[in-house]
């Protein structure tokens, strides 16, 4: 069964939850939120695993766009270059799952990939720009 991961950026307008039970209940698919940020009065983002027939993704994100989210498809892993990072930890305010955070005795970022859920918003927040997308293993 096909699958896509995808970060959605909901409009303050739509409730997540609502648009959750149309993606199960008028279009079949399965997911799975693996990250989700939220404030009110301010677009919801979630990043969620979608699986089901590809036709149906495929029809599942023009209703969403067609509602104001917009979606972004994601890959799978994310690659940081450790020997250039300079430890500001610009990065750890964006990370969602916290696979990013600082050390508090050294003051040196610690990335663990294992938790990292690839949403990519490392990538524009690092300052030197060391996050980059990576192939799935």
């Amino acid at each position: 069964m096909p699958k896509a991961r995808v970060m959605l950026q909901c409009p303050p307008n739509l409730t997540v939850e609502t648009l959750l039970s149309r993606l199960n209940d008028d279009y079949r698919l399965v997911y799975a939120i693996l990250a989700a940020d939220h404030e009110t009065g301010k677009s919801d983002q979630l990043l969620l695993d979608l699986q089901g027939d590809k036709d149906r993704l495929e029809k599942a994100m023009a209703f969403m766009e067609a509602q104001g989210v917009t979606c972004h498809t994601q890959v799978e892993a994310v690659e940081w270059d450790e020997p250039e990072c300079i430890h500001c930890g610009a990065c750890t305010a964006v990370c969602l799952s916290g696979a990013l955070r600082m050390d508090r005795r050294s003051w040196r970022l610690i990335y663990e990939r294992e938790k990292c859920v690839a949403c990519q918003l490392c990538l524009p927040a690092c300052p030197l720009r060391l996050f980059k997308t990576a192939e799935p293993a």
